[in-house]
């Protein structure tokens, strides 16, 4: 088994100290041994991998120290916003988007939306950090705070090539995109859909209007497939 673990802002030091929740998970979850190989990641691309030298009663001390690195990431930039979703469909657009290679997530707050204040941003950000390690991927994605709809076409303002994805019989076509595509920028809607005014307002924003067939999907569904699309067209599917 290959261990891994994310500890921000970690330095390139002779040796490293692990303590607190991520001992506590090394000890407890995985009943780590001495000599076990354990690879370090930043969540930013920074990865270090070490030799577990000791054990001790609160803290782990990882040594043989050297850099890490495993090219999984693709090439294209993908950033999701996804109509905020009730119950745990939000876990699971995020937990598979990010295995898919996803860069940033906005849930968004939309007119049919069925949450409008959540306390789980740091739940989602738990399970983007723990799939990146489940795809052994070197970058979590950004999971950013809950946004209207109004603020999050704001915020991907400078993004070319953007596309709101709604029920209509027009298919996704690989013109749409920009030939030398690396980035873009897709929006999905919640269990209700987007409202005719959103769609209108989004293609105001510089949005294309595309559907992904002539089925009607749910929204998690929706989000995976979109990322599957694009990873197979432009990126490294």
């Amino acid at each position: 088994m290959q261990i891994r673990v994310i500890v921000p802002d970690i330095k390139k030091n002779s040796s490293i100290v692990l303590k607190g929740s991520v001992y506590r998970y090394l000890r407890s979850v995985l009943r780590v041994k001495r000599k076990d190989e354990i690879i370090i990641l930043d969540g930013k691309g920074l990865a270090i991998k070490g030799i577990i030298n000791k054990i001790e009663s609160d803290k782990l001390i990882i040594e043989n120290i050297s850099p890490y690195y495993e090219n999984r990431e693709s090439p294209l930039k993908l950033v999701l916003l996804q109509g905020v979703l009730k119950g745990n469909k939000m876990d699971v657009v995020i937990q598979k988007t990010t295995e898919l290679g996803v860069t940033e997530i906005y849930p968004v707050i939309t007119e049919r939306s069925q949450m409008r204040y959540t306390r789980k941003l740091l739940h989602w950000r738990k399970i983007a950090q723990e799939s990146t390690k489940q795809s052994k991927r070197l970058t979590v994605p950004v999971i950013h705070e809950l946004k209207s709809i109004k603020d999050v076409f704001k915020e991907v303002a400078n993004i070319k090539n953007k596309i709101i994805f709604y029920e209509v019989l027009k298919p996704f076509h690989k013109e749409a995109i920009a030939e030398d595509v690396k980035e873009i920028c897709y929006f999905i809607g919640p269990e209700g859909g987007f409202s005719k005014e959103e769609v209108k307002m989004a293609e105001e924003n510089g949005f294309k209007i595309l559907g992904l067939g002539r089925r009607i999907l749910r929204a998690e569904t929706a989000s995976i497939v979109a990322t599957t699309l694009f990873q197979y067209l432009y990126g490294d599917i």
